[in-house]
């Protein structure tokens, strides 16, 4: 009998232990994980956020192998229970900052930052994350990071990743510049090669318009890959086995951002201007009429905006169809902007050049404007270490520079 007691007693741990488990890798209905410039706070269905971690900002929330992954400004965390959070940055570069404080310099190391972070859809196991300057892959859950050299040498902004391994290890870096960029890790001489055929033009250039989000989608015929502009708002599908992109989906607007790809039960999430909208994937070239607004994602994202207020970076929930949705870039959903510099801005629709365009193409450029309504011009004077692009004429800027 005594025996029979003990046993049945240890079977209820092991099955409450077990069932803690599983919890750990889950969420409750309604609760969301919210990430903030403060740190990482859960949302359940009643009651106030409660804060999780405080070691930084939390820019994005992935679903990792066995647990969560955060995108922080001190590099990539990893929880299984949402209670301990271990730093996973082994492998990334990092940065010494001086700093003054009560009189006394001091130094501190911190991680470079980081632009994105993405998981390969057939093995959740293998991560791709970036700064502006480099691309990192994990195998490991981000216990590791071996670096790989950037697409687009001496000129920095890489912006986003992705990685699949279907039908081998690929990696796809996006340049603002340059726009996408594909590399093979695996082959005996890692080449990065271009990526941009069916992508938009920059109006009046031939540069590829930025993209601002990738993401890789495994099915049975093979990987499709979406990406997403950050001028243009277009979103575009790599079919499985093809050469080129295909516009999925452009909104009826000369300007605009579609940010944060989530993949949905036969549709594609993301957020736009003031909304979060979902497209059908099953729709070639639709038009803006045919895009839903996305409901949930709004709702989610308002409730945890009202609960943390403007610092909120980025959510993370189960949906009611059970799909784990992840969204960053929320920014894009304030409907009002309410700093001193948003203030000196709005109303303002400007384009952006580097001097170079100036002493050469000012007429041009001086049109273009016009044609376009556009009332502001920014004129990039240094380039990335500081440097003038021209030869100053005043004394005052000879002697600061």
């Amino acid at each position: 009998m005594t025996k029979n007691l003990r046993a049945s007693a240890l079977s209820c741990i092991f099955l409450a232990a077990w069932s803690f488990s599983l919890g750990a890798q889950s969420l409750p209905s309604g609760a969301i994980l919210a990430g903030a410039r403060e740190g990482l706070y859960r949302l359940d269905k009643k009651g106030g956020p409660a804060k999780l971690w405080s070691g930084g900002e939390v820019k994005k929330i992935l679903k990792g192998d066995g647990g969560w992954l955060f995108l922080t400004s001190a590099g990539i965390f990893f929880s299984a229970d949402l209670a301990s959070f271990e730093e996973r940055n082994a492998g990334l570069p990092f940065k010494t900052l001086k700093f003054f404080k009560d009189g006394a310099k001091g130094f501190k190391r911190e991680v470079v930052d980081l632009k994105d972070l993405e998981s390969d859809p057939d093995n959740p196991k293998t991560l791709v994350s970036c700064s502006k300057d480099e691309v990192f892959l994990s195998r490991d859950s981000g216990l590791s990071w071996s670096r790989i050299d950037t697409p687009v040498p001496l000129i920095s902004g890489l912006k986003a990743a992705a990685v699949h391994s279907k039908p081998r290890l690929t990696v796809i870096a996006s340049h603002p510049i340059k726009g996408l960029w594909s590399i093979n890790p695996e082959d005996k001489k890692p080449v990065w090669v271009s990526y941009n055929a069916g992508l938009s033009l920059i109006p009046s250039t031939t540069m590829v318009d930025e993209i601002a989000d990738i993401r890789a989608l495994s099915g049975p015929d093979g990987v499709s890959i979406y990406a997403s502009g950050s001028f243009q708002p277009k979103l575009y599908l790599r079919d499985p086995g093809a050469s080129s992109f295909r516009t999925l989906y452009a909104k009826a607007s000369d300007f605009g951002m579609l940010e944060s790809l989530v993949f949905l039960k036969d549709s594609v999430g993301f957020i736009s201007a003031d909304s979060a909208l979902r497209v059908s994937t099953g729709i070639q070239g639709a038009p803006a009429s045919l895009a839903a607004t996305w409901d949930e994602a709004n709702q989610n994202a308002s409730r945890a905006r009202a609960a943390l207020g403007a610092g909120l970076d980025c959510i993370f929930y189960q949906s009611a169809a059970d799909e784990a949705v992840s969204l960053n870039e929320l920014w894009l959903l304030e409907r009002k902007y309410s700093t001193p510099h948003a203030d000196k801005v709005s109303g303002l629709d400007g384009i952006y050049l580097q001097t170079g365009f100036i002493n050469t193409k000012l007429d041009f450029y001086r049109n273009l404007m016009k044609e376009r309504g556009i009332n502001m011009l920014t004129v990039d004077m240094k380039d990335d270490v500081g440097r003038l692009r021209f030869e100053p004429k005043s004394p005052i800027i000879k002697e600061m520079s």
